[in-house]
């Protein structure tokens, strides 16, 4: 007797860094005007980050960026190019009072806009946390290949074959099962206004493994 099962197992978790996403940007007619401005804003937001962050924390700037577009009025008339500027600042932290600071201090000031906010593991813990999970969706397939042969009256069972989702070779005359894919999720971050006041929550993180497997009974 073949049994072919699907296992599968998730896990709950406390993130361990926080990624606060922050946007500088201006418009207006004037191109030096508007660049000038989003790069001192820029410069302050950073200045205040890189202060207030700990060693294992990163401040990443990203370039400046400019468009320029042709606004028409009602009347269809063409009007004067307007330019817009933008810089883009991601604070890597492992303490949210950290990024809290920078929101309560930095997300007033005018041109700047709170984009969201990523919750994260650190690499070892995520490689740690993701083989435990595997090593439990294994041993789920098992028990539930044990309780399909027990319920059919077959003998102990043994493995054949386990492989990722979409992975598993299929047997004459069989259909695989469909496939999955491994996940870690959290809550979507929004984007919040300059104005607006924001706490930062962080999201519980859900890492999830399937696996396939084929046994024998």
């Amino acid at each position: 007797m073949e049994i072919t099962v699907v296992g599968h197992s998730s896990r709950n978790v406390e993130p361990e860094v926080g990624v606060l996403h922050v946007r500088v940007g201006f418009e207006g007619q004037d191109k030096q005007e508007v660049v000038q401005r989003t790069r001192a804003v820029a410069a302050a937001v950073t200045e205040f980050a890189e202060q207030h962050a700990s060693a294992e924390d990163r401040v990443v700037v990203d370039a400046l960026r400019t468009y320029s577009w042709a606004p028409t009025s009602t009347a269809g008339e063409v009007m004067a190019d307007r330019w817009n500027a933008g810089i883009d600042i991601h604070v890597r932290a492992h303490r949210i009072a950290i990024l809290q600071e920078i929101v309560d201090d930095v997300g007033t000031l005018a041109g700047t806009t709170i984009s969201g906010v990523d919750w994260k593991l650190s690499d070892g813990t995520r490689r740690k946390l993701r083989s435990e999970v595997i090593a439990d969706a294994v041993q789920d397939a098992v028990g539930r290949a044990k309780t399909i042969a027990a319920a059919s009256g077959a003998g102990p069972v043994v493995i054949v074959e386990v492989a990722d989702p979409g992975l598993l070779s299929s047997a004459p005359g069989s259909t695989p099962p469909l496939p999955a894919q491994p996940q870690m999720r959290s809550a979507a971050a929004g984007a919040f206004g300059a104005e607006q006041a924001v706490s930062l929550q962080p999201d519980t993180l859900e890492i999830s493994e399937t696996v396939h497997a084929r046994f024998r009974a």
